[in-house]
């Protein structure tokens, strides 16, 4: 137990056992993450306080199999909270991706989970985060549930046939000794209500960003004419969700996500350079760099059925996203590699090797052993459910930029990873 953690125990006293359970659960782990990241001792104070004083009280009943009723997140981690690292050759940073939730978002008084939102990004106002709120009230009332299209979708009986509901989920960038905040909106049950595409309803709302500059910007048109391609089919290489900093908005970046179910390389390349509009050295040196990652993992090819409820997380699609900036020429490539029910000691080992080509060789040395410390009594050699993503993309001046995104062992809602990647 590392001493941040064991410190802070001592004196934080929790208003009922829901509290009491996640801080077992999550402030171990993200101590070890923070740790081993360096961050300076301050910072690992700092950012644990943000976690039980001001991050738990918003995640709602702690899951267990016991409860199968609650309200299921798209969240990876374990309910409605994931961890998450970033790793450059220069450093690696810690993240929190988490969905605010209600107890009545299992009651059913507010079953799309959307009222609690609001006092959760009130929340980060009060304690100084780096955050602007314009954006998320533009693309809310853009991407969300109005009450009218919920009833909608009441009277129709479409919301029983939803896996999950949810409106919205925040990630949590920590560096420096600052917060930063990002939002992740999934427009699938407003379109539904509308009866018009995914695509078409996150498109919409960029082309207004920003004074209508974002879409001006042949950043955003290039995307849409790949999306708009003959050769790309939207059963198998849908547009599924949308995330942006909360930021000013001339400052944020937007990022369009995209699921694929065709798993070979051709297809990466192809999604990767958006059928060949991206051709600049540094997209292609990034694919190069891909493909290694590519032909190391050796998942399984061919195509997939988009999952159903209760299915495999073997299951689970490729994810894309193309992410977006006023002023810029052209969106910036990253790709998700789907790790779920993958053996954790074989990725552990290609992600050492990839580290040690690429100018991390301290990072390669000790990745797997810090890997048992975030999860103490794991067997890597036959586990497999540490690992949920990997993300990749890359740029000339950081190299190679990864994402691995865990679950903790005991996690009961495997069947319910979804496309919520922070």
């Amino acid at each position: 137990m590392s001493q941040p953690y064991h410190s802070i125990t001592r004196y934080l006293n929790f208003p009922n056992l829901d509290q009491y359970q996640w801080w077992q659960q999550a402030g171990p782990t993200l101590s070890k993450l923070l740790s081993t990241a360096n961050y300076p001792i301050d910072q690992q104070y700092q950012y644990l306080l943000l976690l039980g004083l001001h991050i738990i009280p918003m995640l709602g009943p702690y899951p267990s199999s016991q409860r199968p009723g609650l309200y299921k997140s798209p969240i990876g981690g374990i309910g409605t909270l994931e961890f998450s690292q970033n790793f450059t050759k220069d450093r690696n940073t810690v993240r929190m991706g988490f969905e605010p939730v209600h107890y009545t978002a299992t009651t059913g008084q507010d079953e799309c989970n959307q009222l609690i939102m609001n006092e959760a990004l009130t929340t980060f106002k009060r304690v100084g985060a780096t955050i602007d709120l314009s954006l998320y009230h533009s693309l809310v009332s853009a991407l969300t549930l109005s009450d009218a299209e919920l009833n909608i979708l009441r009277e129709k009986d479409e919301l029983k046939k939803q896996p999950t509901k949810s409106q919205h989920v925040l990630g949590i960038d920590m560096k420096g000794g600052d917060v930063l905040v990002k939002v992740y909106i999934y427009p699938q049950l407003k379109a539904i209500s509308r009866q018009v595409p995914v695509s078409e309803t996150i498109f919409s709302a960029l082309d207004k960003v920003d004074g209508g500059k974002l879409g001006e910007s042949r950043c955003l048109s290039t995307l849409k004419e790949f999306i708009a391609d003959k050769t790309v089919n939207p059963a198998t290489t849908p547009v599924t969700f949308l995330a942006c900093d909360l930021l000013e908005p001339s400052q944020a970046r937007f990022k369009v996500y995209l699921a694929e179910f065709q798993f070979d390389f051709e297809t990466l390349s192809r999604n990767w350079t958006l059928g060949g509009r991206l051709n600049d050295p540094e997209t292609m040196r990034g694919l190069e760099l891909l493909q290694e990652l590519w032909t190391a993992f050796d998942l399984p090819q061919g195509l997939r059925e988009p999952p159903k409820p209760g299915d495999s997380p073997a299951r689970l699609p490729f994810l894309y996203n193309f992410e977006l900036q006023s002023g810029r020429k052209s969106p910036k490539p990253k790709v998700y590699f789907p790790l779920a029910d993958v053996n954790d000691r074989d990725i552990a080992n290609v992600l050492a090797a990839f580290f040690e080509r690429h100018e991390c060789a301290e990072l390669a040395k000790s990745y797997a052993e810090n890997l048992v410390e975030y999860f103490p009594g794991v067997d890597l050699a036959e586990s497999v459910t540490l690992h949920a993503w990997l993300s990749f993309s890359y740029s000339e001046k950081t190299g190679p930029y990864m994402t691995v995104y865990y679950q903790w062992p005991d996690s009961f809602n495997q069947s319910h990873l979804t496309a919520a990647r922070l």
